[in-house]
This record gives structure tokens, sequence and C-alpha cells, in this order.
């Protein structure tokens, strides 16, 4: 069985992914100066992994 990532999604590999906590870092700094909050949604709703035979 060969997995292959959702269509449409990107996976970020740790050689760039320093420069995604960097960005996410600043920009929850700027949100906290508004009062704005956190909000975590699911990454993916819908996973099939079975194999119909």
């Amino acid at each position: 069985m060969k997995f292959r990532r959702p269509k449409g999604t990107k996976d970020i590999l740790p050689e760039e992914s320093w420069k995604w906590q960097i960005v996410e870092s600043n920009v929850r700094e700027v949100m906290n100066l508004f009062n704005y909050s956190e909000i975590r949604t699911q990454h993916l709703s819908i996973l099939n992994f079975s194999k119909e035979v």
C-alpha cells in the first residue's frame, strides 16, 4: 500500500518548519495585543485507511 498526502495539502518538513514557528509566534503576539484567542480546528475530518477487497 502506497501512502500519499491528501490532495490540496502540503507537508512542512524540518528544513522549513522553523520558519513557520517564527511566523506563528509573531502572529500570536499581534493577536494577543488585540485580545484575540486561538481556535483549533480539525486538521482532517475524514481519513479512510481501510481497503475494500
